[in-house]
């Protein structure tokens, strides 16, 4: 979940077509505790929002909750690791 202007920006930046060569998706300018989202059921996500997290899991969606850069690295390699900082610096 994002904003519009954020989306926008990763699609320019050509981070959009990488996260969904990786099967991530960004959705943008709507709110995680919509009945819409069943196409999610069952799979597991990442987030910095813990009220994304709430909102999922009354919706039986599960969402790892961790800092914007570990998010960012778990969604391109499809893999969440708490570790993931170390790896990078």
């Amino acid at each position: 979940m994002s904003s519009d202007p954020t989306m926008r920006l990763c699609e320019q930046m050509g981070i959009l077509k990488i996260i969904e060569n990786a099967g991530g998706n960004i959705i943008s300018n709507t709110c995680m505790d919509q009945p819409c989202w069943k196409f999610l059921y069952g799979k597991k996500g990442v987030t910095d929002s813990p009220k994304c997290a709430y909102y999922t899991k009354r919706r039986k969606m599960e969402f790892v909750i961790t800092d914007l850069e570990n998010a960012t690295y778990s969604a391109l390699e499809g893999e969440v690791t708490s570790d993931r900082k170390k790896q990078f610096i």
